[in-house]
C-alpha cells in the first residue's frame, strides 16, 4: 500500500513538472494572442477588408426619405380680409394660419460612371493583396516564434558550456599554482593559467547576459517572461521533399504569401490608374423623386394635397478640371512604378531565401553528423586522456583540454542543430506552406523538462575527472546540480 502511494505521488509530480514547463505550442499560442506587430497585421487586414464595400456602395441605388412639416400664422390688417371683423373707425383685422405636412422619396442610381467601376476593381485586388499580407504575417510570426524560442535553448546550452569551461581552466589554474608552489612549474605558468581563468569567467558573464537578452526577446513577442522551457528531446534528420532545390523556389513563386501581396498591390495600382483616367470620360445617373404633400387653411377651413412624381437622367461630361485628372493619373502611374519594382525585389527576395534555406537545411544535415561524430570521437578521447592521468602518461591540463574540446563539440552541435530547424523553418516560409502544424511537429521534439543551467566550480584539483558536466551541454541530456555562481544566481532573482 505504502509502494503504491509512493507510486502514485511521484506520477503527480512528474505531471505537475512537466504542465509546469512552458513548451513551442505554448509560447506561440501566447505570442498570437500578445505580438504587437501581429495585432497591427490583423487590423490592417480588417481595414482593408471594409475598403470593398464602400467603393460598390458608390454603384448601388442611393435612396433617401425626407419629412417636413410646415406650420404658419399670418396676421392680416387691412379692410380687405378674409375673415376679419370691421371695428368703429371703420378698418378690419384678421388672423390667417397654414399648416402643411409632406414627405419626399429620392432615388439615385448610377448607371455609367468608370471611374467608380475601377475603383470596386481596385479595392478587391487591395482586399487580396490585405489577406496575403496578413497570412504572410501569421506565418512570420510562426517563424520568429520558433526562432526566439530555439535561440533561448541555445544560450542556456552557451551559459552550460561556458560554466563548464570556467571550471576547467579553474582547475588547470589550481594546478598550476600547486605545481609552482612545489618548483614544478614557473610563475609564468601560473599567469598564463589566470588570464585564461579570467577570460573565461568573462565568457561565463556574457553567455548569462545574452540568456537574458534571448529571454527578453522572447518576452518581446509573447509579453510573458520564461524562465524555463521545455529541452530539444530528439531531432530527426531528414532531406527536404521534394529533394530538388528547384522544385522548391517553383513553389514559393506561385504561393509565397509576400510575393502574392506584392502581385495584388501591383494589380490593384493598375487599376487605380484607371480609375483616375476616368475623369476624363462622361458619366450617367438617373434622379428621380417622388412628393406628396397636405397643405391646410385653418381659418378657411380648406385644403388640398399635392403629389410630384420627377425621374431624369443626368449626363455629366468633364470639361477642364483644372488639371486635377490629368495629375492624378500621373502620380497613379508612379504609384504602380513602385508596385512593380517591389514585386520585382520581393520576387527575388523570394527565391533567393528559398535558395538559401534548401541548401542550409542540406549541409545542417551534414554539419550535424559531422559533430556528432566529432562528439564521439571527442569523447574517446577524453577517456584516452582519464586513464592516461590515472597512471601519470598524461597531465591534468591535457585532461582538461580534452574536456574543453569536448565541451565545444557538443555546443557547436547545439548550434548546427539550431541553424538546421530554422533552415527548414525558413524553406516552408519562403514557399508559402508554413503553419500550426509545422509548430506542432517541432514541439514532438521537445522533452517534457527544461535544461539545467546548474554547474558548480571545483575549488581545488579534481583527480577523479570522469566529470559529467560535458552532459549537460547537450540540450537533450540535463544536468542535476545546483548553481553556485553569484552572477547566475542574482540574474535569475532579478528576473
Amino acid at each position: 500500500m505504502k509502494k503504491s502511494f509512493t507510486l502514485i505521488a511521484s506520477l503527480l509530480v512528474t505531471l505537475t513538472a512537466s504542465a509546469s514547463t512552458p513548451n513551442l505550442i505554448d509560447v506561440y499560442h501566447a505570442a498570437l494572442q500578445n505580438d504587437p506587430t501581429f495585432q497591427q497585421a490583423l487590423a490592417n487586414r480588417d481595414i482593408a477588408q471594409q475598403n470593398l464595400p464602400l467603393a460598390v456602395a458608390a454603384l448601388l441605388p442611393q435612396i433617401s426619405l425626407v419629412g417636413t412639416g410646415e406650420y404658419e400664422k399670418t396676421q392680416l390688417h387691412g379692410s380687405n380680409i378674409f375673415n376679419g371683423a370691421t371695428n368703429q373707425t371703420g378698418s378690419a383685422s384678421g388672423t390667417n394660419k397654414d399648416r402643411s405636412l409632406g414627405f419626399t422619396l429620392s432615388l439615385d442610381q448610377t448607371i455609367f460612371n468608370f471611374t467608380n467601376w475601377m475603383d470596386v476593381a481596385s479595392e478587391k485586388s487591395a482586399v487580396k493583396a490585405a489577406y496575403a499580407t496578413y497570412t504572410a504575417a501569421v506565418q512570420t510570426l510562426i517563424q520568429t516564434t520558433v526562432q526566439d524560442y530555439f535561440n533561448v535553448l541555445l544560450a542556456e546550452s552557451n551559459v552550460i558550456y561556458t560554466k563548464a569551461e570556467e571550471e576547467a581552466y579553474y582547475r588547470q589554474y589550481i594546478q598550476a599554482k600547486e605545481s609552482f608552489e612545489v618548483g614544478v612549474k614557473t610563475i609564468t605558468d601560473v599567469y598564463n593559467a589566470k588570464a585564461s581563468y579570467d577570460s573565461s569567467k568573462a565568457d561565463y558573464v556574457a553567455a548569462i547576459n545574452n540568456l537574458a537578452d534571448q529571454r527578453e526577446n522572447l518576452r518581446a513577442i509573447t509579453g510573458i517572461y520564461y524562465p524555463k522551457l521545455a529541452g530539444l528531446r530528439s531531432l530527426p534528420l531528414a532531406t527536404p521533399k521534394p529533394a530538388n532545390i528547384n522544385s522548391w523556389s517553383e513553389t514559393a513563386i506561385q504561393h509565397n504569401w509576400n510575393l502574392q501581396a506584392a502581385n495584388y498591390t501591383m494589380v490593384s495600382d493598375h487599376a487605380a490608374i484607371k480609375a483616375a483616367y476616368g475623369g476624363h470620360l462622361p458619366s450617367l445617373a438617373f434622379n428621380g423623386s417622388y412628393e406628396n404633400t397636405y397643405t391646410d387653411n385653418i381659418d378657411r377651413s380648406g385644403s388640398s394635397r399635392s403629389k410630384q412624381l420627377i425621374g431624369q437622367l443626368n449626363l455629366t461630361v468633364p470639361i477642364y478640371s483644372g488639371g486635377q485628372v490629368t495629375a492624378q493619373v500621373k502620380q497613379d502611374i508612379a504609384q504602380y512604378d513602385l508596385a512593380a519594382g517591389e514585386f520585382e525585389q520581393t520576387y527575388r527576395t523570394t527565391v533567393n531565401n528559398t535558395r538559401q534555406a534548401y541548401l542550409g537545411a542540406i549541409s545542417g544535415i551534414s554539419k550535424i553528423q559531422a559533430d556528432e561524430q566529432a562528439i564521439l570521437s571527442n569523447q574517446i578521447t577524453l577517456e584516452g586522456m582519464e586513464e592516461g592521468y590515472k597512471v601519470g602518461t598524461q597531465t591534468m591540463t591535457d585532461v582538461l583540454i580534452a574536456q574543453q574540446n569536448l565541451y565545444e563539440a557538443q555546443l557547436q552541435t547545439a548550434q548546427d542543430k539550431n541553424n538546421y530547424i530554422m533552415s527548414l523553418v525558413n524553406l516552408k516560409q519562403a514557399a508559402g506552406t508554413l503553419s500550426t502544424d509545422d509548430v506542432t511537429v517541432l514541439n514532438s521534439y521537445l522533452s517534457s523538462q527544461s535544461i539545467s543551467l546548474n554547474s558548480p566550480i571545483a575549488k581545488k584539483p579534481n583527480t577523479s575527472v570522469k566529470s559529467k558536466l560535458y552532459q549537460a551541454v547537450s540540450p537533450t541530456i540535463k544536468s542535476t546540480s545546483q548553481p553556485t555562481s553569484s552572477t547566475q544566481t542574482k540574474t535569475e532573482k532579478n528576473n
